[in-house]
């Protein structure tokens, strides 16, 4: 009886857990570095390990509760061998075991889904233990859909609660993406379809599910995702043919076709009247309809894709790096590698700096790319046990054949989705949810058990039956294992974490108010707590420091000890991340401006660290050699050092990447103005300006514009000093306009001009009006002293 009631309580400790571990998608805490991602994964995480710690020793009271075969464990096992296999070939062990506070993904993460996956099915023996935890899911849903409209809607405070991201049109609710969003709602209209459908549940549970359906389904249609949009589509035509070939109703038959063939003309019409405002307004109909491959965000996926190609082979992107990686990829979340290697220079055109991707944004190619053929094969295993397991229950038992055809719809929606996305914490822990429910469905039906029953009872046979007896009064000695083996993981791996995130976040946000010594020796702690995601505590690190140091608000003597930290942290971060290219770049930009600096003081000093630049960023140019902005800090470093023509030399190769980036020809521009070459430096500017540069300081153009004062071009002048006043906005480029004019004796035109100032900045009133009655008497006007 004691047995019993420790049997029962620690069923309800796994109930509660997993019941839950599926509000984990709701989590967002400003609280800590990459807020809709670590806090999630951290909550699912120690959920996962007291779920464990319960289930162990629950396991061994009740043989009830262990697993047992099913043909879908076996394709997740191979898949997990396959992951093993990859990571340890692969480029980065470290980093495909732990992953990133930007992913929370690796080895350490997915085993614990894999662990919730075989306890959920355990656990949850009966089919209402599932629709509870579907109910429990669909609340989250329901929760994190009204944020969503929050956010549509502006709200910027509910309660105690900010409401993030306001006023985007598209809505991201606490996942912080649409597409992510939308992934994650289309698990939850899955679940709340298997409700609605179950007879054996009472008619009020049914009901509030298909209530809870509306805001879920309007909150899909809200992220105005056309992956999404494509995905559904796809799901309905696979549930409208499955229903026509499988289903023995005619009946109803003929309303599944009619409705179909309602939606089919619906959506013709949609498409017919596209420009309408009723299309063109609604985020969802509006993105759908107006798809173009000349998009921005369609153009990037296919760059990152490869899908461009010369004499038959891809010339960039996933597939380039599947065809030298073919058998087992780069490593799991090394995709960046490979996006890197072959980086295409249009993304600066498509996505201005947002170029560092590490995801391939489509599962199929990115886990082709980082695990290879076997991963790829393995991955797409797990899919196929899980449609011949919903198969073969619907071929055994008819009155199941609509649920499974939703699933098997919804699977073809997440698949099409998938080509487009790539999955996060919040469609991991769903498709835990969704995998465990297949294995579970499928566990009472005749998928190859008959095959490998021979070899269970063999081992079975090998365990005494006094053994069996006694085995479940040894249930503590499970308990006290399984929490000496986890206890000290959670520590370590997670609880560790949310003090070195926090930290991580505070001294990032707090970097310019808190004291120098302060915020180093915070940096330094940070990295005693935890080598986890080191890379990013580098580049953060390196940014403070070469911010701080461009500041002059520190003694030389100060530049020098923590250049000497900096430059410690961030070579051991190489060391353990060998081929990222965003960390040597960063290494690289932020030892130029030490070495910029020092350079007054020490110039042998100033030497010695651009060396350790150049080697930095040299290895970072071999690993992605049509990454411009890599050469730009290259070239940087030769200049520092006084070797104006190999920055020179490096900037006409930059430039030669990829003609048609104005940055590449900007910086060319100030590279030949620091070198004396005048002429050159005027057409490069001239040249960036064509294509499209765009200045963001006036500042930024002082050495140009010098030029023009020099060679008395005041044409040249005015046009660069009209384009700064046309990007800039600013009421001072404008008066340089005004004042350029003036002294090209174009009055009218310079009076006007200054006008203009006035409406940007009235404070400006009075030096206007003194300008504009200099030009009028015909004074000299000396444009460099003017406002």
């Amino acid at each position: 009886m004691q047995n019993k009631n420790i049997g029962i309580i620690l069923r309800y400790i796994v109930l509660f857990c997993l019941y839950l571990v599926v509000f984990a998608p709701l989590l967002l805490c400003a609280d800590f570095f990459f807020p809709a991602i670590f806090p999630k994964a951290i909550y699912i995480r120690l959920l996962t390990e007291v779920v464990l710690v319960a289930y162990i020793p629950l396991a061994i009271l009740e043989s009830k509760f262990r697993p047992k075969f099913n043909i879908i464990y076996i394709a997740i096992a191979v898949f997990a061998l396959i992951v093993l296999i990859t990571s340890i070939l692969g480029e980065n062990f470290t980093y495909s075991m732990w992953g990133n506070y930007e992913r929370m993904d690796g080895i350490f993460s997915w085993a614990h889904y894999w662990v919730l996956i075989v306890i959920a099915t355990s656990v949850l023996k009966e089919k209402k233990d599932w629709m509870k935890l579907f109910s429990f899911s669909l609340v989250c849903a329901v929760l994190m859909s009204f944020y969503g409209f929050m956010q549509r809607f502006g709200v910027e405070q509910f309660g105690p609660w900010t409401i993030y991201e306001t006023s985007m049109g598209r809505i991201t609710s606490t996942i912080g993406n649409p597409a992510f969003f939308a992934v994650y709602l289309l698990f939850n209209i899955t679940f709340a379809l298997l409700i609605v459908i179950n007879k054996n549940i009472a008619i009020w549970w049914r009901s509030v599910a298909g209530i809870a359906l509306i805001p879920v389904f309007v909150a899909y249609f809200m992220t105005g995702v056309r992956g999404a949009a494509i995905g559904l589509i796809f799901g309905i035509i696979i549930f409208v043919f499955g229903y026509v070939l499988w289903m023995n109703n005619k009946r109803m038959k003929q309303i599944v076709v009619a409705c179909f063939i309602g939606f089919i003309i619906l959506m013709s019409l949609l498409f017919l009247f596209k420009e309408g405002s009723f299309v063109t307004n609604n985020a969802f109909l509006g993105r759908l309809f107006s798809m173009s491959l000349s998009d921005s965000t369609i153009q990037t996926r296919l760059i990152s894709w490869g899908m461009e190609c010369e004499n038959g082979f891809a010339t960039c992107g996933a597939l380039k790096g599947i065809q030298e990686n073919f058998w087992l990829g780069v490593g799991p979340q090394r995709f960046d590698v490979i996006f890197n290697k072959y980086f295409d220079p249009r993304f600066y055109a498509l996505v201005g700096t947002e170029t560092w991707w590490d995801r391939a944004h489509n599962m199929v190619l990115e886990v082709f790319a980082t695990m290879g053929i076997f991963g790829l094969l393995a991955y797409l295993g797990i899919g196929l046990s899980m449609l011949y397991a919903l198969f073969q229950i619907g071929k055994q038992k008819q009155e199941s054949r609509v649920e499974m055809l939703i699933l098997f719809a919804f699977l073809g929606a997440y698949f099409i989705q998938n080509l487009f996305v790539f999955d996060t914490i919040s469609s991991y822990i769903m498709l835990v949810v969704f995998v465990a429910y297949v294995i579970s469905r499928s566990m009472d039906f005749n998928l190859m058990h008959h095959k490998f029953d021979r070899f269970i009872n063999k081992f079975h046979s090998y365990i005494s039956a006094g053994f069996k007896e006694k085995m479940p009064k040894y249930w503590w000695i499970g308990l006290v294992s399984a929490a000496l083996i986890v206890a000290p993981t959670a520590y370590g791996y997670n609880i560790k974490l949310l003090q070195h995130n926090r930290m991580f976040l505070l001294n990032i946000a707090y970097a310019d108010s808190n004291p120098l010594n302060e915020t180093i020796t915070k940096y330094k702690e940070i990295t005693e707590i935890s080598d986890f995601d080191n890379r990013e505590v580098a580049i953060k690190l390196g940014q403070y420091a070469g911010q701080y140091a461009l500041s002059h608000k520190m003694t030389i003597g100060e530049l020098q000890s923590i250049y000497k930290l900096v430059i410690k942290i961030m070579e051991e971060s190489i060391e353990k991340n060998p081929k990222d290219v965003r960390l040597l770049m960063s290494f690289g930009n932020s030892i130029n401006v030490y070495a910029e600096i020092i350079k007054q003081y020490d110039v042998q000093e100033s030497l010695r660290v651009l060396r350790k630049s150049e080697s930095a960023l040299k290895e970072a140019v071999e690993l992605s050699q049509s990454r411009q902005q890599v050469f730009y800090s290259l070239a940087n470093t030769y200049i520092i050092a006084g070797n104006f023509e190999k920055g020179i030399e490096v900037l006409e190769e930059a430039v030669e990447i990829n003609q048609n980036t104005p940055k590449a020809h900007w910086i060319l521009a100030f590279a030949y103005a620091q070198a004396g070459e005048n002429k050159k430096a005027i057409q490069s500017s001239e040249t960036a300006i064509e294509k499209g540069y765009r200045v963001n300081d006036e500042k930024e153009v002082v050495a140009i514009a010098n030029i023009y004062v020099e060679q008395g071009d005041y044409e040249g002048l005015l046009m660069l000093y009209e384009k700064v006043s046309e990007h800039t906005k600013s009421a001072t480029a404008q008066a340089k306009v005004a004042a350029t004019l003036a002294q090209m004796g174009r009055k009218d035109e310079a009076i006007e001009a200054a006008k203009e100032v006035v409406k940007r900045d009235p404070k400006l009133k009075d030096q206007v009006d003194e300008f504009i009655k200099q030009v009028e008497s015909g004074e000299k006007v000396d444009f460099l002293n003017q406002p």
